[in-house]
């Protein structure tokens, strides 16, 4: 059987937005984000509704091993 390589990308774009919330602490808050064992991590935003990240996270994974059926 022929062997194959596939390659998957994630481009993540996310808004946060909670009306009505009100948050305590007024520490920074950030975005993790776990994918296909790969971590990113966006810069700190002052904990100001809405959330707006501005950043562009991309996960890709590649895999050399499939096989064709």
């Amino acid at each position: 059987l022929p062997k194959r390589v596939w390659t998957c990308v994630l481009l993540v774009h996310v808004q946060v937005s909670c009306p009505g919330v009100h948050r305590p602490a007024k520490e920074d808050v950030y975005l993790s984000v776990f994918v296909t064992g790969q971590y990113h991590q966006s810069e700190c935003l002052p904990a100001v509704f809405p959330l707006l990240f501005q950043e562009k996270m991309t996960f890709e994974k590649v895999r050399r091993k499939s096989v064709c059926p």
